[in-house]
């Protein structure tokens, strides 16, 4: 990739697509409170995934659940009384003693964060799920209503809460007699303004988890539309004020975290995906929010979807390895989303994808190595499926080989040559990297607001095997090889990701997308004649949109110097091949006007 720093006045009348900051502040990472803070430099905002159980862990009534400790008094039913640890937290998150101090720490590395809410507690909640996890988080669990505002006054009590001692404070919940709290008490301070963003759930469409049938919705962790508008409408404001808690005196008030902080912004749920079927949800939620609520408001300040590019089987039911953001049609996919939802929810909302991403594991089915091919008998398989000798390609040489020696090629223990294990270290590590980089520029001329990239950190230590294990599930590689890092076993090493990542947010902090700059007279010489051919920026979207291994072709993105504090008028073009697989170099020439 890249850079080409120049100034130019020349302007074309294409529509200006805007962000709404720089790039310093779209670029942003996903992570938790085990993760190396320092890291953080890489992007410039930060999703925190913040557990509802490491704060108030469960009641006294479910001790041993889990094979967790209960706070003791954690929660009182009967009064309407409950306790929340944030500073020292609960003993489920003895990783992180004090989120004052860690958030503290988050805030001096320089890049902002906020709270994407996540799961149920024991005894508030229903899920089908085993684990617990997951779930509406209603109260009467077996007997509330999952359509009623009222039923989500336990978890509207715990992000009003958060926000109290997070936010920015200035609402009657506010209050310092208010926070109900542990330990030490009285002098627990609150409105300490670390966050101006919360995130009331994850994925509240899971629909792939606990398939079993509640009453109502499908299943506990997939919010039927109506479900999801009253929990939120409930923690947005109380419904209106009609949904309150206790404080110490027991005098009532109205849960919701407008009613902690009127400034705070409410994102939304990050859904599954940006595609129509996830739009239409989101305007079946406006439509109850619009018919329930006497104000008509649709609560949220933040429209917010997920994505991942992967192939599939030919019948479309697997995943088998990632794919370029250019193959997947990211460009295409999120403005179409853009579109639609300026058009039919409103303009004034902004559009975030906090969650996209590759793993750097070729067993991964999301990995990021674009010209592996597999295949067993002759049909595309993916590599935990192969289970016997197939045929794969690694950068352009075709190999027939058992798939545990190939798996051995990728661990320390490996049965190929130094430099065959290094080859697809290298290439997984670097075309991850790559990937990420490009889907967030991709983001940005899409007109969204800001990406998150998933995640900061690896998290094999903590959830499946290292490469050479024999366990070839998809499940124990997903997620867990994607971060800009390596693990805290490997003590956080920086991966190229990181570094591609860290480069682009800082190179382009100040500038945003501009199409309406820089466009005529720029010419790109045709590789195959060698003559300069005229270029406009109309093009990025042929250039970027279901691109093949062709060299030669270039995607020109210019970055406009908005945001600068000195008033900078420097552009920045950033010129990348999109292609999806992995091409030797070749010279792209490109005639620049001044």
């Amino acid at each position: 990739m890249l850079f080409l720093s120049f100034s130019l006045s020349l302007f074309l009348s294409f529509p200006l697509i805007s962000q709404s900051t720089g790039m310093g502040e779209f670029m942003g990472t996903n992570f938790l409170r085990d993760d190396p803070v320092h890291c953080l430099d890489a992007v410039g905002f930060a999703r925190e995934y913040h557990t509802w159980r490491v704060v108030e862990l469960c009641s006294p009534q479910s001790e041993g659940i889990n094979g967790l400790d209960c706070q003791e008094g954690a929660r009182d039913f009967a009064t309407g009384q409950n306790k929340y640890y944030f500073n020292p937290s609960s003993g489920n998150a003895t990783s992180i003693p004090s989120f004052d101090a860690f958030y503290a720490q988050v805030g001096a590395s320089g890049t902002a964060h906020y709270p994407a809410a996540e799961g149920i507690i024991l005894d508030v909640g229903y899920s089908s799920c085993p684990n617990q996890d997951d779930g509406v988080p209603i109260y009467p669990k077996d007997t509330a209503d999952p359509n009623s505002p009222e039923s989500y006054a336990w978890h509207a009590d715990f992000c009003t809460q958060y926000v109290n001692k997070y936010g920015n404070g200035g609402g009657v919940a506010a209050l310092p007699e208010n926070l109900k709290i542990g330990e030490p008490g009285a002098n627990e301070p609150v409105g300490l303004g670390f966050v101006q963003y919360f995130e009331n759930y994850n994925e509240h469409n899971k629909y792939w988890e606990c398939p079993q049938e509640y009453p109502g919705y499908p299943d506990g962790t997939q919010f039927l539309p109506s479900v999801y508008a009253a929990m939120s409408s409930a923690d947005y404001d109380g419904h209106e004020g009609a949904v309150t808690a206790l404080n110490a005196s027991g005098d009532s008030y109205p849960v919701g975290i407008k009613n902690s902080d009127p400034d705070i912004q409410m994102v939304m749920s990050g859904m599954t995906d940006y595609k129509d079927a996830n739009i239409d949800y989101i305007l079946e939620v406006k439509s109850w929010l619009e018919a329930n609520r006497g104000d008509n408001k649709f609560v949220f300040d933040v429209i917010n979807l997920h994505h991942y590019s992967f192939s599939e089987y030919p019948i479309g039911s697997r995943r088998i390895h990632g794919i370029s953001p250019e193959e997947d049609n990211m460009y295409a996919d999120m403005k179409h989303a853009r579109e639609r939802i300026h058009a039919e929810i409103g303009s004034d909302k902004e559009l975030w994808l906090t969650e996209f991403g590759y793993d750097s594991h070729p067993f991964s089915d999301i990995s990021a190595l674009p010209d592996l091919t597999v295949e067993l008998d002759g049909t595309p398989v993916a590599l935990r499926d192969a289970s016997s000798t197939i045929t794969f390609t690694v950068n352009g040489i075709q190999y027939t080989d058992n798939i545990l020696t190939f798996k051995k090629w990728w661990g320390a223990d490996g049965a190929g040559t130094t430099g065959e294990r290094q080859l697809i270290h290298d290439i997984v590590n670097e075309t991850q990297a790559d990937w990420v980089a490009r889907g967030y520029l991709i983001a940005a001329a899409a007109g969204w607001d800001k990406a998150f990239q998933f995640f900061l950190s690896d998290r094999a230590a903590d959830f499946g095997p290292y490469p050479g294990d024999s366990n070839l599930d998809p499940g124990c590689y997903r997620f867990e090889y994607s971060g800009l890092t390596l693990d805290d076993l490997q003590a956080n090493a920086k991966k190229t990701s990181y570094f591609y990542t860290r480069t682009l947010n800082q190179r382009l902090a100040n500038h945003e997308v501009d199409y309406n700059t820089a466009a005529e007279g720029i010419e790109i010489q045709n590789p195959a004649t060698g003559l300069y051919e005229p270029y406009l920026f109309t093009n990025f979207e042929d250039a970027v949109n279901g691109t093949s291994c062709e060299t030669g072709q270039v995607a020109l993105l210019n970055f406009d110097n908005k945001f600068s504090p000195n008033n900078d008028t420097e552009d920045i073009m950033v010129v990348w091949s999109p292609t999806n697989c992995r091409v030797e170099d070749f010279p792209v020439k490109i005639k620049v006007p001044v």
